[in-house]
């Protein structure tokens, strides 16, 4: 009994490092080499295999706004990135001992809080957890507060996978500020916004307490 044996076209490959691969019933086609540092891949509409050049991770700037009144919303933000960073520069609160307070909503505008909180500051030796907060504070809750008289604050927010729909949002943040006695403080903290779930579509920043704020609030995707 013979072995039946399927025919192809007759391709040949044009250059060293050109792959033949099957585009149909005993088709065969050619892909020519790419281009140093392409990976192989398999193109949009799944059909067949292309080189392509990886995409390079990194921060892209997604807004960049200036805060003012009670609070300041960052909304649109796309669903395309990985993570979300915040960087809250030169804050300043417009009445002494408020904070600065950061409140994720989802992309329906109900809001995650509340929010479990572990706090770590150089105003004590103390770690704290705060649970059931209705606002992120990017420092102890318990300190001076700001004074608008010693100067302004910095924070930079890490956001991780704030796309995910069916568990709660992972917040990281990294502060310095002055507290009411002009002593420069820095603050770490680590929180669960576990009140709704995602994706973050808005990011409400204000003091907690009603007050007036000032500043600018850039916003990176990371890819």
């Amino acid at each position: 009994m013979g072995i039946s044996k399927a025919t192809a076209s007759s391709v040949a490959p044009a250059a060293a490092g050109d792959l033949v691969y099957g585009s149909g019933t005993n088709d065969a086609a050619v892909l020519a080499l790419g281009t140093a540092g392409q990976v192989l891949t398999v193109n949009s509409g799944a059909t067949a295999p292309q080189w392509a050049t990886p995409t390079a991770g990194g921060y892209t700037l997604i807004s960049t706004t200036t805060l003012s009144g009670t609070s300041t919303s960052l909304t649109s933000i796309p669903q395309t990135y990985q993570d979300l960073v915040l960087v809250i520069d030169s804050y300043a609160p417009g009445t002494a001992q408020h904070y600065q307070a950061i409140d994720l909503r989802n992309t329906g505008g109900t809001s995650m809080g509340g929010y479990d909180l572990y706090q770590i500051d150089s105003i004590s030796t103390t770690n704290v957890v705060t649970a059931g907060s209705g606002r992120f504070y990017t420092s102890r809750a318990q300190s001076p507060g700001w004074s608008t008289s010693n100067g302004d604050s910095k924070a930079i927010i890490f956001i991780r996978d704030y796309k995910r729909s069916t568990s709660y949002q992972v917040i990281e943040s990294l502060a310095t500020y002055f507290d009411n006695n002009g002593v420069s403080r820095v603050a770490k903290c680590f929180a669960n916004a576990y009140g709704a779930y995602g994706p973050v579509g808005r990011i409400d920043i204000s003091t907690g307490l009603g007050g007036t704020i000032s500043g600018t609030a850039l916003l990176y995707g990371v890819s």
